[in-house]
């Protein structure tokens, strides 16, 4: 796993549009000028634990006085029972995962870095949390299900994969607020100077081999082509390269909710990244 660190909690879901532009702009100039490779974002949307302010308003009932206050408070009780039970309240943490990072010193570094550039605090935590239930689930072609009936939900896995210049950040909170509970991992590999000159040539080389093994004037060839010309115009003016591959953990409790869970978030992504299901490879 490498170094894991949790950044400081900032909920998408509470700015107003334009406050979310600012941060993510903050954000592309870090990953653009941090020296690393591998770096991980780790989004986790889940439903906020309510117990606690729910013992604490049972507590203040058997104190109250009075009925009226002994209906209020029942009132409060029972919407924090009914949002706990509908997880329709979420919040959001945050992990930073450097994968090649050994050293303890070398990760604070790097974590000191990105969550400064971000406007962040980052603390160092042992391991990300699980995020499947601790069952075990077994492969369906496009789903996982858990061997064990109930509670427990079944799960599928978006992914895209992109090479970009300056990436649209503006996905992350777009997948954050579509509403229910999920897991998003950002997984950068960054080129800068000329290592990203070196990625284009190899990219371009394969590109020129696929040519002229196939139609060369087939669109998805041409748009591939037309994609590394711009790319080599971002290096060309000082922007660093970034290979993106960005994978949506999805958890609905039935087949028809896990459907629509999928539309919604692919949805989201529509214009900001190409997410697509791997049928038959959910278990990998």
């Amino acid at each position: 796993m490498g170094a894991v660190y949790q950044l400081q909690a900032h909920d998408f879901m509470q700015l107003p549009p334009d406050s979310i532009g600012a941060w993510l702009t903050r954000w592309q100039q870090t990953w653009a000028a941090v020296e690393t490779t591998h770096t991980r974002l780790v989004f986790r949307a889940v439903p906020v634990n309510l117990q606690e302010p729910l013992h604490r308003a049972r507590r203040s009932e058997t104190a109250a006085r009075d009925d009226a206050t002994v209906q209020h408070i029942r009132q409060y009780a029972g919407q924090l029972h009914d949002l706990s039970a509908s997880s329709t309240l979420l919040g959001v943490e945050h992990y930073l995962v450097f994968p090649e990072v050994k050293g303890h010193d070398d990760g604070n570094l790097l974590a000191d870095a990105f969550a400064s550039g971000m406007g962040l605090r980052a603390r160092e935590v042992p391991d990300l949390p699980p995020c499947l239930p601790p069952v075990l689930y077994t492969e369906d072609l496009t789903y996982l299900k858990p061997a064990q009936a109930g509670n427990y939900p079944l799960v599928s896995v978006l992914v895209s994969y992109d090479l970009a210049g300056q990436w649209d950040w503006r996905v992350v909170p777009a997948f954050l607020q579509v509403g229910f509970p999920l897991t998003l991992s950002l997984h950068v590999v960054t080129y800068h100077g000329a290592a990203a000159y070196a990625k284009l040539d190899f990219l371009q080389d394969v590109l020129g081999n696929l040519a002229r093994q196939t139609n060369a004037h087939s669109s998805r060839l041409q748009k591939q082509m037309n994609d590394m010309r711009n790319l080599l115009n971002f290096i060309q003016a000082g922007d660093s390269l970034h290979q993106l591959g960005l994978a949506v953990l999805v958890n609905a409790p039935t087949l028809a909710d896990l459907r629509e869970r999928e539309r919604q978030v692919l949805s989201a992504a529509t214009g900001r990244a190409y997410l697509r299901r791997l049928d038959g490879k959910q278990g990998d």
